[in-house]
């Protein structure tokens, strides 16, 4: 009998985040894929869940993904998660689904925490019509940039942590015109959250 695949949310911010399903299900599987294994163990240290941790991350899905097929098929339960959050969000995790539709592997979510679900509600932005188009490299000099594009058609919504060029590129990619991205930037300080419309 095949094994299944479980993506199970982790906590953004407060253990208490962590639901009784997830902890549940954690302790039921084979195998634990974890974005960082450090990480991840130090959370299952204080929760007292002790299975093999193996690492899936940006860097090495690609020779992963085979080896984890093979599992489920050989009946291994195994589940996934990312260091905070919902597997498969701006997550090398999405890459994974397709592969276990191919091979007619079963797959569910546990849900829980989703920072950008979070963020949008928090955001006072009409969640009616959004748009989110990942998280922003932290890794980058520092810029808080909120964007709000309104036309007729409906809003496209934009929020995050972003260096200069790089917001420069997504107000391009977002057809916005040059004397706008001009306008808009003048208007980004660093460390300080600009809120704009450009039209």
């Amino acid at each position: 009998m095949q094994g299944k695949l479980y993506l199970c949310a982790t906590p953004i911010g407060n253990l208490g985040d962590m639901t009784p399903r997830v902890i549940e299900t954690l302790n039921m599987v084979d195998i634990i894929l974890c974005e960082d294994t450090r990480h991840s163990l130090g959370l299952f240290n204080v929760l007292d869940i002790k299975k093999p941790l193996m690492s899936f991350h940006k860097f090495n899905f690609k020779q992963m993904e085979p080896k984890v097929i093979k599992m489920l098929q050989e009946g291994k339960n195994i589940a996934l998660v990312r260091d905070a959050g919902m597997p498969c969000i701006s997550d090398p995790g999405s890459e994974l689904i397709p592969a276990l539709i191919e091979n007619g592997l079963e797959y569910t979510i546990i849900p829980g925490a989703c920072a950008f679900v979070n963020a949008i509600i928090a955001s006072g932005f009409s969640t009616k019509e959004f748009c989110f188009i990942g998280f922003l490299p932290a890794d980058k000099p520092e810029y808080i940039v909120y964007v709000a594009i309104d036309n007729p058609k409906g809003v496209t919504q934009y929020g995050g942590t972003v260096s200069a060029p790089i917001a420069k590129s997504i107000l391009t990619k977002l057809s916005v015109k040059a004397s706008a991205v001009q306008t808009f930037w003048k208007l980004c300080i660093p460390g300080i959250p600009v809120y704009h419309s450009v039209r």
